[in-house]
């Protein structure tokens, strides 16, 4: 009977010692009332001592951790594991309170950043309790949250437009340029057989411009280009060929040297010996 600390027995009643009963030689007799002893004595004497197991298991919870980001928006360099980890354990210390508590804790100790729902600025969530205001609160805490997340979103977007565009518009240093497969028009390079160099030249990059758009060819000057592929790269996207690598035509110069050069010479001079001769007919 109680737990083992008495007993009847067909002629008597025994009682056993307390202190026996959890220390001594009798224990087993009261095993129940030694049991619910020592669970008491695990029982922190104080809040301060009581260690929170659940936040030592939680602050490396992978899903925990993505919950605790989006709650208390965790900055970007707080996102390694180690770094989130003191964050959470900062947040909610594993010493103290239990977490539960802690939750608790600071949402009635959340005070009102504006009056709201008929609340004045600086009120304590804590000592509102309307539940239908609480709602309209939380409602409107949950709507401001949205309004952050979209206007940060679209403030992401632009700057990443506005980069893009910067280095777009970024000019390539030609003379850095030591492969000479680098050195190519679409960047704005040409390369110098003669000096073994890469050298700034616009005009082609705003040729090969003209090219993706189909567009038109006059300030195409075929001399500038000093390789064949090059020479070629020109051509693309184009009607008709406007450079060829080629030895000279007559009336060209340096008949005997394969370069790069216009290959509508043949064409124009056709077309001015025709028009000569349409003019002695007349």
């Amino acid at each position: 009977m109680a737990g083992g600390l008495l007993k009847v027995t067909s002629t008597a009643g025994v009682n056993y010692n307390a202190h026996n009963a959890l220390t001594g030689p009798e224990t087993e007799a009261t095993k129940i009332i030694k049991a619910a002893f020592d669970a008491i004595k695990e029982i922190p004497a104080k809040p301060a001592d009581y260690t929170n197991k659940d936040i030592n298991d939680l602050k490396t919870d992978a899903n925990f951790q993505e919950a605790f980001k989006a709650i208390y928006d965790a900055e970007q360099a707080q996102t390694t594991p180690t770094a989130l980890e003191t964050e959470i354990e900062k947040a909610f210390p594993a010493k103290g309170a239990p977490f539960a508590q802690q939750i608790w804790d600071k949402i009635r100790d959340t005070k009102l950043p504006y009056a709201l729902a008929e609340q004045a600025k600086g009120s304590k969530v804590g000592n509102i309790e309307d539940i239908e205001v609480l709602t309209k609160i939380l409602n409107n805490f949950t709507g401001e949250k949205l309004k952050r997340k979209r206007k940060a979103a679209k403030q992401q977007s632009q700057t990443k437009c506005n980069t893009e565009a910067t280095q777009h518009k970024t000019t390539v240093d030609c003379t850095k340029i030591t492969n000479p497969e680098e050195c190519k028009p679409e960047v704005g390079c040409k390369y110098n057989e003669t000096r073994k160099a890469c050298k700034n030249d616009p005009k082609p990059a705003v040729s090969k411009t003209n090219q993706e758009a189909g567009g038109s060819t006059k300030n195409v000057k075929c001399s500038d280009y000093d390789t064949k592929d090059t020479c070629e790269e020109v051509n693309k996207r184009k009607e008709k060929p406007v450079c060829a690598w080629r030895k000279g035509k007559d009336n060209e110069p340096d008949r005997d040297k394969e370069m790069c050069r216009n290959d509508s010479f043949l064409v124009n001079t056709k077309l001015v010996l025709s028009m000569a001769d349409l003019s002695c007919v007349r």
